[in-house]
């Protein structure tokens, strides 16, 4: 496994590529994401500190190939956290306006993530986030060097999801972005739309020869998830003390797991009946009803001595029982975990995602298309036996199919987003203003940059 970097490491060591870290530190601060500095093995920045330590003042060393690879690793994943902080984010919040190399503080203070995207659609590769790509595609390998670092359909992935996303990426007011669905049809990307490009990069994965379809869905969740065909950007996690993937602890209930669990996570019982009573992935993502020890197979009780018994509603969500809720088990515990530790590891993007990228992308140009039908039943193929395709296609099969298939994967906000739904009332959740599609700015930024305004209604 590549060695995993945090940025708190990587900010100590400036000489030689402090414009990079500040590029990716000014996008990193506008949102929590620990999965994704697990993911970052960014080892251009061990390579460059090693260089100018052995290198004398004045004598240029040229740089190999795998230190071309190690840095067009890490400019791809500068374009990363800037897709994933669009959906809301507004103003971009950079601390440090003054240095002309910092690609984030060249831009006019106040600029929002919808004109950063406008000029990336604009120049179709162009921009801050499509040349960064562009730039370190011809140094990134179609196969992965090592496992879990960034290559060609890393890339492709990043935009593929970006360009799915270009209606609501290039809009800064977000009411209006509710109550319709965001078409990538109405974003022109050179002679063509965000659409077609969405189809292209989607293409280039699907081409590539490196990813296949798992051939049982539990396969890109499991312990041994490394070996899946269809994960296409992981972050690396290890049944190793402080590096092991925690999930199960979120959600199981005390007994079912050594360490305790929280007993925490629950799911909504209408996204438990939405799906096919006869899909496999029904039954490797939820449990409910009566309960085991997840480690030994043996039944277990509640805290009161009685069965434990997993119900699918939740009577009051302020103060619920112990036992009710169905509970989430995607990625389920490791044999050799190390206390909470366990060697999952979690997928950003997945082949089975880009089916479904493509799918409705081929949707949005020719609605009901034959091709997105197929697609959609290539996927479903495995989860049912007998196979069950479906019959039609339309936006909101395409809307289930991605729950059905990514539910708890990080992907449904933005999903509710693009479809317009997202401030809708649903279970324990009364309707909410369009404003809450964007994030507020943290008080940190705003701190550090007079020039930024927070976003409307925060």
């Amino acid at each position: 496994m590549a060695k995993i970097i945090n940025f708190s490491e990587m900010k100590d060591r400036e000489r030689g590529y402090q414009g990079q870290i500040d590029d990716l530190q000014g996008y990193l601060e506008a949102v929590e994401i620990e999965l994704f500095t697990r993911a970052l093995n960014l080892a251009c920045a061990d390579k460059w500190y090693d260089w100018n330590k052995s290198t004398p003042v004045g004598k240029k060393t040229p740089l190999d190939e795998e230190m071309l690879y190690d840095c067009g690793d890490a400019n791809v994943v500068l374009a990363f956290p800037a897709g994933e902080v669009l959906g809301g984010g507004k103003q971009r919040a950079e601390a440090d306006q003054s240095r002309p190399d910092a690609g984030p503080a060249n831009e006019a203070p106040g600029t929002s993530d919808a004109d950063m995207v406008r000029r990336v659609m604009a120049e179709h590769d162009g921009g801050h986030i499509g040349s960064e790509r562009t730039a370190a595609e011809a140094d990134l390998p179609v196969q992965p060097m090592d496992y879990g670092r960034v290559s060609k359909g890393v890339a492709d992935a990043i935009l593929a999801n970006m360009y799915l996303n270009a209606a609501v990426f290039t809009q800064d007011d977000p009411t209006q972005l509710d109550g319709h669905y965001n078409s990538c049809m109405s974003v022109q990307i050179g002679s063509g739309t965000a659409c077609q490009a969405a189809i292209d990069a989607a293409d280039r994965i699907l081409n590539s020869g490196v990813y296949t379809l798992a051939a049982d869905f539990k396969d890109n969740f499991s312990p041994t998830n490394y070996n899946s065909p269809e994960n296409i950007f992981v972050a690396n996690f290890a049944d190793v003390s402080g590096l092991g993937l925690n999930f199960v602890m979120r959600a199981l209930h005390y007994n079912q797991f050594t360490p305790a669990p929280w007993n925490g996570f629950s799911t909504l019982a209408s996204t438990y009946n939405a799906f096919d009573s006869l899909d496999a992935r029904r039954q490797d993502v939820f449990l409910i009803g009566p309960q085991d020890n997840v480690l030994t197979g043996q039944p277990v009780t509640d805290r009161q001595g009685n069965p434990l018994v997993f119900t699918e509603t939740i009577g009051n969500i302020t103060s619920a029982n112990e036992d009710e809720g169905v509970r989430y088990y995607k990625w389920p515990a490791d044999p050799d975990h190390v206390n909470e530790n366990n060697g999952n590891d979690y997928a950003f993007f997945r082949l089975g995602e880009i089916y479904l990228i493509k799918a409705e992308a081929l949707n949005e140009i020719t609605p009901g298309d034959g091709t997105a039908l197929t697609l959609v039943n290539n996927l479903r193929a495995r989860d049912f036996s007998p196979a069950k395709p479906l019959g039609s296609i339309d936006r909101s099969a395409i809307l289930n199919e991605r729950l059905f298939e990514l539910t708890f994967e990080a992907k449904r906000r933005q999903d509710l987003i693009r479809f317009g739904t997202f401030t809708q009332a649903w279970t324990f959740k009364a309707p909410t203003d369009a404003r809450v599609i964007l994030l507020p700015i943290p008080q940190p930024q705003l701190d550090a940059n007079p020039q930024l305004s927070q976003n409307p209604g925060y």
